[in-house]
């Protein structure tokens, strides 16, 4: 599998074609395969799997490694400057699922960036040099976004060779084809909202006439997070505005019912909450059924996929657990219709397998709501015994804030104390069925507070869940992650940076309420601006000693949990 770049992203091969006819005069069998962001993964998967090796240049398409089996070959090209992170990323997963790894570093005369930078410049001379201490956006966009590779046909890197079927696997952002059954999926949409059913409800050519005359719409707005409205009775559809209309029986005799509805869990955030797209719920006549193309004899719950949809944990936190608890309350033991408000492109195919109606009611619990996930995504998941306690490191990266600057030093840390570790940056694109595969075999997740630890419902119940919580964020860990994994019953733990292991004792005084009283900055008011310092603007750098003393007690629950439960 080579998997090809293209475009201005950077870490294009120039001379790819002559790349892929030396493989096929090599001995290989060479097959394009060109995915896109919402490529039906499970073709992906059996195409990938049934291939002998991949080669690619370093960037994250390469995370398909994945799906080969174990033994198979994969091959990292290596761009200039870019040797640190080829190891976290790739080459230490690779070899953690027992991959024959190689790689292939890119040299001055390979790389373009020699058209642009002399010889003598740090750039080429010395990529680490250069780097220093810090990796900001101006130096990552030299190496990642600036730079491409014409690799040396000729070149020789090692003394080995495969004589094995190879497939070429070509990254290219193409149009989404039809990967779902549209059979599934009504054509009902709020432009990016969908009206999903993940089976086929029973339709009905229900007679009108038969509505109660008690027919009603209500809405109750004494929530500080939440409206919630319902509509008693038949009623209608209308995809194009966004507006549901009530068959009422009176409504020859009465005035239109008429309210209003963002469906969204944020109505205190007044920045967020015009983003959601508003329904008006009314009344109408009987004999609106006759402009319908098709009719359930199912209730509806009606939500939202807007607001801060892409940051997993308000996927999770403002969309399917709320929708969990309603549905529990609301339909406890029926089927029901969801209809998907503010849908944006990747996220049906990202969350597809958990929007299966018949698996929501009768649940209580956040326990309840990790066996909802794990008849979903992996019903038949078998855990490999292993010898050393797995441990996901959740990594931040780029200008996002709160990234681990030292994290190679930390996770040889970890190795040494003895853990299994394997790096997981997720992404909006990240597939759900294999983030949970990865999770759900490990012992334990270790990360900076951020949304990407709400995965810890992928955990099972019994692992070590390590909160990493920076300066100032004491008082939003517990609400957002322990909270909800000791409701998991996971073994959660957490680590408190203090002002040294903070970069903001790089920008303000220690006598600045910022760091000598974080609360008391804070306030009552939890502001944009005073967000941004702790949550954009703060980095940390771990005192790997004090921190070697806290994992080594996660290492003995996680050892022991492991030894019980494989």
């Amino acid at each position: 599998m080579l998997v090809s770049r293209y475009g201005n992203i950077g870490r294009v091969i120039l001379n790819e074609e002559e790349i892929k006819e030396m493989l096929e005069d090599v001995g290989f069998e060479v097959i394009i395969f060109r995915p896109s962001k919402t490529t039906n993964l499970k073709e992906a998967y059996k195409l990938i799997k049934s291939s002998h090796g991949m080669v690619g240049v370093h960037g994250a398409a390469l995370t398909h490694l994945l799906f080969l089996r174990p033994g198979s070959v994969f091959v990292q090209v290596v761009p200039l400057g870019l040797g640190w992170a080829s190891k976290p990323c790739y080459e230490s997963p690779a070899k953690t699922m027992k991959l024959e790894y190689l790689e292939y570093k890119v040299n001055v005369e390979e790389s373009s960036l020699i058209e642009k930078y002399s010889r003598d410049d740090l750039v080429l001379k010395d990529p680490i040099a250069y780097r220093g201490m810090g990796w900001n956006a101006s130096k990552m966009k030299v190496y990642l976004k600036e730079q491409d590779v014409r690799l040396d046909v000729n070149r020789k890197t090692t003394s080995k060779s495969y004589s094995v079927a190879l497939v070429i696997v070509m990254v290219i952002y193409v149009a989404f084809s039809s990967v779902y059954d549209r059979q599934l999926f009504p054509s009902l949409s709020f432009s990016q909202g969908t009206l999903q059913q993940r089976w086929e409800s029973r339709r009905t050519k229900q007679n009108p006439q038969v509505m109660a005359a008690s027919a009603k719409i209500t809405c109750d707005r004494s929530h500080t997070s939440y409206d919630l409205c319902s509509i008693n009775g038949s009623c209608i559809l209308n995809p194009k505005t966004g507006t549901l209309t009530l068959m009422d029986p009176t409504f020859t005799t009465s005035a239109p019912l008429v309210e209003k509805i963002r469906p969204y869990p944020r109505k205190a955030e007044k920045w967020i909450m015009p983003r959601i797209r508003e329904l008006k719920l009314t009344s109408g006549p009987l004999d609106l059924t006759r402009s319908c193309n098709i009719t359930h004899d199912s209730p509806a719950i009606v939500f939202s996929a807007g607001g801060y949809t892409g940051s997993i944990y308000h996927d999770f936190i403002d969309g399917f657990i709320p929708l969990f608890i309603t549905a529990n309350l609301v339909y406890p033991d029926r089927d029901f219709i969801l209809v998907v408000v503010n849908s944006k492109e990747w996220w049906m195919p990202k969350y597809i397998d958990i929007l299966d109606p018949t698996q929501i009611p009768n649940s209580k619990s956040l326990v309840d709501f990790h066996n909802l996930l794990d008849k979903a995504l992996n019903p038949n998941l078998s855990i490999i015994k292993i010898n050393k306690p797995r441990l996901i490191l959740v990594r931040r990266y780029g200008n996002i804030g709160r990234v681990i600057l030292n994290e190679e030093e930390i996770r040889e840390m970890l190795e040494d104390v003895g853990f299994e570790v394997i790096t997981f940056r997720p992404s909006k694109t990240t597939s759900l069925r294999e983030a949970y595969k990865l999770i759900k075999s490990s012992h334990g997740m270790i990360g900076v507070h951020g949304a990407a630890l709400t995965q810890l419902l992928f955990l099972r119940p019994g692992s070590v869940l390590v909160q990493i919580v920076p300066v100032g964020l004491g008082w939003v860990s517990k609400t957002c992650f322990e909270t909800p994994a000791k409701a998991m019953k996971l073994d959660y733990t957490e680590y408190r940076v203090n002002v040294e292991e903070s970069s903001l004792i790089e920008k303000y005084s220690r006598d600045d309420l910022v760091l000598k009283d974080p609360i008391a900055y804070r306030g009552m008011d939890w502001n944009v601006t005073k967000m941004k310092v702790y949550l954009k603007e703060q980095d940390v750098r771990l005192d790997v000693n004090r921190f070697r003393k806290h994992m080594n007690e996660a290492y003995k629950k996680a050892k022991s949990f492991m030894d019980l439960n494989g």
